[in-house]
């Protein structure tokens, strides 16, 4: 048995299995004594404490509470365990009936002090990285009992989160550890804490006098929130344009109602009119105390801030990160790519809502090809902005109502969100139509009914899309404004194809080659008697699928996009070669032989969308066997070269 780190003296104990060592020197300790030198420092009871000759002994339990260690304390406060146990062991102590779990990154005394002033189940843990992390762990076991961190201080906590992002439930006390508070202000001071917790934001460092609780803005003094300034404000980050212009100091702040809100106010105004920054949040609603404008803009300027975000001009692709209109997704970083009036990380994606689509829309997709193209192309907007040399992809479904073509849309657009919101109508392309592509920038563009388009925007529409580049156009002064650029993919469904609405229109110029590649024909009958379908999963008929996959699509709300996109995130350089790899197997499997050059194209550009389909079946995103993505967009292929795509 290795001997602990202290000279002390253990009781004899049988030669066995550690757990026993520890149970059996627990048990011959001697109850601790309340005049020990550490307790009497902090005035603190022995709580669960016991003693070994004069070192105090707080027993360390797993999370089902088996006692597998010892946690020694000398009378200098020197900490260290007995034997080397795994993380997450806990010093616990316990209330007959706890309102709520607090777990302790801090001393064997912060833990006491909290317990001897509060009603809550207590865990002491020894650093802030065992602390988070199980904070997540119980918070995801108990959500109806609330769990929440108490750090050893405001430092402490802004270090160990993520950067600029809001540590939830973040307990502090500013310059002071929770023993030393019970000390200068008793049980009163740390509940006072703890009922009122720290704002806290990792990598933000505030002016010493002051302190953001949820009560709002103090300005404090040796512990002690003297004066309530206004709401609850702190800056959180800086941030820029893409040519490191335009600087702004973003400021989280709470406003009257009790809504959290994030500002983006121009740093030159922090030098130039303070007062003006005063005014800017009071308009936002903040609740301003008299006489404290100027101290509030000091406290904002003089709060460092490591968090830069870049506010970028498209959503998409932006080097490891995947930028949307609610935040972005990829790894955490101190400099972060966003779109105007974001402030950094999208809100997680729901287990039990991607479980559903896994379960519904995932599962009735499978062994029906028309979905499952449907499916690779929705994810085949993510994919496509990984690579600067694959031009856009559409696919368009023709064939009579009825088929089942709606619901194929819908399917796509429930990777991104309920399909109410995600299908648009051709109709609404006359106009916007490249504000559209560019909210789709690496992303799928869903279109239903062709029919519904005039002739002449129909071939604007062709040339467009397909050539994701918009027209160039005058500015105010006259000056040549830069055409938009965008890369997506791109969903449509109608009774003919674009080709033949194109040349409804008399003069209407004609399909390009290279546009007809890239906007590919589908015949939408599955050729099986069900429309689109070739598997019912057990339902009675196409009409009996078709509801259920309806029902299912709208209860999306995104989740399988931002899924898709993490885990792409997560592993970007292993993405790339997986993605060409499969596209290649796809094309050398499913080619004809002696195919022309435009054969070619469309094989290839059909392969991506199988890629991107096992890839997220790789990730355990997509719910199918391996293969599955390759054999349906392989049906849709040999739909295609079969069929006659002449107007």
């Amino acid at each position: 048995m290795t001997e602990p780190n202290f000279n002390i003296v253990l009781p004899a104990a049988p030669e066995t299995t550690v757990e026993l060592d520890v149970s059996d020197i627990w048990r011959r300790a001697d109850a601790a004594n309340p005049a020990h030198p550490y307790l009497a420092r902090y005035a603190l009871p022995p709580q669960h404490l016991r003693q070994i000759g004069d070192h105090l002994v707080a027993p360390l339990t797993t999370r089902n509470g088996s006692l597998i260690g010892l946690r020694l304390v000398d009378p200098h406060g020197a900490e260290d365990v007995y034997p080397a146990v795994a993380d997450h062991v806990c010093f616990v102590l316990e209330h007959d009936a706890p309102t709520r779990t607090i777990i302790v990154q801090g001393s064997v005394a912060d833990a006491l002090a909290i317990h001897a002033s509060t009603d809550a189940r207590v865990l002491q843990v020894p650093s802030a990285t065992d602390a988070l992390q199980l904070h997540t762990q119980l918070s995801a076991d108990r959500p109806a009992r609330p769990v929440v961190v108490a750090f050893s201080s405001i430092e402490v906590a802004a270090a160990s989160s993520p950067i600029g992002e809001r540590l939830a439930y973040g307990l502090a006390a500013p310059g002071l550890t929770w023993a030393e508070l019970y000390v200068r202000s008793g049980p009163t001071g740390v509940a006072s804490w703890l009922d009122d917790p720290a704002i806290i934001f990792g990598g933000v460092a505030m002016p010493d006098y002051l302190a953001v609780r949820a009560s709002g803005l103090w300005a404090c003094l040796e512990g002690r929130c003297v004066s309530r300034m206004g709401g609850a404000v702190v800056a959180i980050a800086l941030s820029h344009d893409e040519n490191k212009q335009g600087w702004q100091r973003v400021i989280f702040m709470r406003d009257r109602d009790g809504s959290d809100r994030h500002l983006f106010v121009p740093e030159q105004l922090f030098w130039q009119n303070p007062n003006k920054v005063a005014g800017t949040l009071i308009n936002a609603g903040f609740d301003l105390g008299t006489g404290y404008a100027d101290h509030l803009v000091r406290g904002l300027m003089q709060t460092s801030v490591e968090k830069r975000l870049v506010v970028v001009a498209r959503p998409g692709w932006h080097g490891p990160h995947y930028v949307k209109s609610d935040g972005t997704i990829g790894p955490r970083s101190s400099r972060v790519p966003v779109l105007a009036g974001s402030v950094g990380t999208a809100p997680a994606t729901s287990a039990d809502r991607v479980e559903l689509w896994r379960r519904t829309v995932g599962r009735y997709s499978e062994g029906n090809s028309r979905l499952v193209a449907a499916v690779g192309i929705a994810l085949g907007g993510i994919a496509i902005g990984l690579f600067d040399a694959q031009l856009g992809i559409g696919l368009h479904l023709r064939g009579l109502s009825s088929l089942g073509k709606t619901t194929a849309l819908r399917v796509a657009a429930s990777v991104y969100g309920p399909a109410h919101k995600e299908v648009r109508s051709w109709s609404a392309t006359d106009s916007g139509l490249e504000v559209l592509a560019v909210r789709h920038h690496h992303r799928c563009l869903i279109l239903d009914e062709l029919a519904q388009i005039r002739p002449d925007a129909a071939a604007q529409a062709a040339y467009l899309l397909a050539n994701g580049s918009g027209r160039q156009r005058a500015s105010g002064y006259g000056r040549a404004r830069p055409a938009e650029h965008w890369k997506l993919s791109f969903l449509s469904s109608g009774e003919i194809s674009l080709e033949q609405k194109v040349a409804e229109r008399s003069g209407a110029p004609q399909v390009r080659e290279g546009q007809a590649v890239r906007l590919i024909d589908l015949p939408a009958d599955a050729g099986r008697g069900h429309g689109i379908y070739e598997n019912l999963h057990g339902l009675a008929d196409g009409a009996a699928l078709s509801d259920a996959l309806n029902q299912a699509t709208e209860q999306s709300m995104g989740d399988i996009a931002a899924e898709f996109a993490g885990a792409i995130a997560n592993d970007v350089e292993q993405a790339r070669p997986f993605l060409r790899t499969e596209q290649e197997r796809f094309v050398r499997s499913n080619l004809p032989d002696e195919a022309d050059g435009i054969v070619r194209r469309v094989y290839a550009n059909l392969g991506f969308l199988a890629a991107a389909t096992e890839l997220a079946t790789r990730k355990g995103i997509l719910p199918w066997r391996p293969g599955s993505g390759h054999a349906g967009i392989g049906i849709c292929a040999h739909a295609w070269v079969t069929a006659d795509r002449a107007p």
